[in-house]
């Protein structure tokens, strides 16, 4: 099997919602990746005819009816695709079954799966509800969940990583370094803490929790030189503080295992908070990506340097910074 930086970008669309901006985020991912698109849809499954008191069955729904309407809906999307990114690759794929289903098993052979955010439709809702306990945790490889008031500061802001203290953000950060050197933008590494109200305790924590950021970034830094990461303290609840950086963010990025309080504010009902309210695309990768992926395939170096100074770190060195809560 090919390698997660080798596999194309699988994104979800729908009848029922707007998957233009979707598709052109996918495809232009694929594009940085230097990889293919699929695009997938999913049809309901039928319900068993009906048998009326007459003895007659009745069948509800006609089933090569909804095949042929899912085809025209792919097909339709890798066209608008198509004229906007001609040299892409782009491949469909149609299947019966929930849309959580269809992409969790697609989601094998993928190396990203993005999906919508808006509050409308069947697609949705198993983006922002169900998914939360099933592809957002079960897909095989990193889900991108782009909200409905994502803006326009997606194409140029710096790569958000929420961070824990568990050394469970491993994959978020190899998935995040990647994301900003393919983009050509920095890195900013967010631990959200509750600071003690001891301005001597305080100080010694914060310090703590700087060396920390600082050492769990040695693991991943050095294989890309050419991002200006940069460590940032919030004093915050994890969700307000990770929603106000998304909205300067060209990509907000967390992780889905451990108990720390990014993973904790992620998953569950938070989880759809985050999705409807980000102001950018919204990546949740699982602990052990750094191990599946292959670094030398998926990083694109640009000049040393140049990422650092786009960061604000003088000289290209990484600087870090405190910040109480706003």
């Amino acid at each position: 099997m090919s390698s997660v930086a080798n596999r194309p970008v699988l994104v979800g669309v729908s009848p029922f919602t707007d998957h233009v901006r979707v598709l052109r985020w996918a495809a232009a991912e694929a594009t940085r990746r230097g990889v293919g698109l699929r695009i997938a849809h999913a049809y309901p499954l039928l319900p068993p005819a009906r048998i009326w008191p007459a003895g007659e069955p009745v069948v509800l729904a006609d089933e090569g009816g909804l095949r042929r309407q899912a085809r025209r809906v792919v097909a339709l999307a890798a066209r608008r695709v198509g004229l906007e990114y001609p040299d892409l690759p782009i491949d469909t794929v149609v299947a019966e079954g929930s849309v959580e289903e269809v992409l969790r098993r697609e989601s094998e052979g993928a190396g990203l799966v993005v999906v919508g955010g808006d509050s409308r439709g069947p697609l949705a809702e198993a983006v922002l509800d169900s998914v939360a306990g099933t592809l957002l945790h079960d897909a095989a490889c990193p889900v991108v969940a782009l909200p409905p008031v994502a803006g326009a500061a997606e194409a140029t802001g710096p790569v958000v990583v929420g961070v824990d203290e568990g050394g469970t953000s491993g994959g978020a950060l190899t998935f995040g370094f990647g994301s900003a050197s393919r983009a050509g933008v920095p890195l900013h590494a967010v631990h959200c803490w509750q600071a003690p109200r001891d301005r001597g305790a305080r100080v010694r924590d914060g310090d703590d929790r700087l060396r920390m950021l600082e050492g769990v970034l040695a693991g991943v830094r050095g294989r890309y030189p050419d991002v200006g990461a940069v460590e940032l303290l919030r004093d915050g609840h994890p969700l307000d503080e990770l929603i106000a950086a998304s909205r300067r963010a060209g990509l907000l990025v967390v992780g889905t295992r451990g108990r720390g309080a990014v993973t904790s504010a992620v998953l569950g009902s938070t989880s759809r908070a985050l999705a409807r309210c980000a102001r950018c695309p919204v990546a949740v990768v699982h602990a052990d990506y750094a191990a599946d992926m292959s670094l030398a395939a998926s990083s694109t170096v640009a000049a040393p340097g140049a990422t650092a100074a786009a960061a604000g770190v003088p000289g290209g060195r990484d600087r870090r910074h405190h910040a109480r809560a706003r």
